[in-house]
């Protein structure tokens, strides 16, 4: 249990690291910065699957045509 308390505390540090490098400079949860506010993203999303694709790999999914993305 406590191998997986540490992991789960691992990943979320990573999650944490991740978004200060790549994204908080441009996304605030609940204000309007260079980029939109994250609250309530994945109701503005149609598609959750697509919204996973945006934040890997945003450059693909603008390519690809999808509207949403490319709006």
């Amino acid at each position: 249990l406590a191998v997986l308390l540490f992991a789960q505390a691992t990943q979320a540090q990573d999650g944490k690291a991740l978004f200060s490098a790549n994204c908080a400079s441009c996304h605030a949860v609940k204000k309007d910065l260079t980029g939109p506010a994250l609250a309530g993203v994945q109701d503005r999303w149609p598609d959750q699957a697509l919204l996973y694709k945006w934040i890997r790999n945003s450059a693909a999914v603008i390519a690809s045509g999808d509207p949403y993305a490319v709006a």
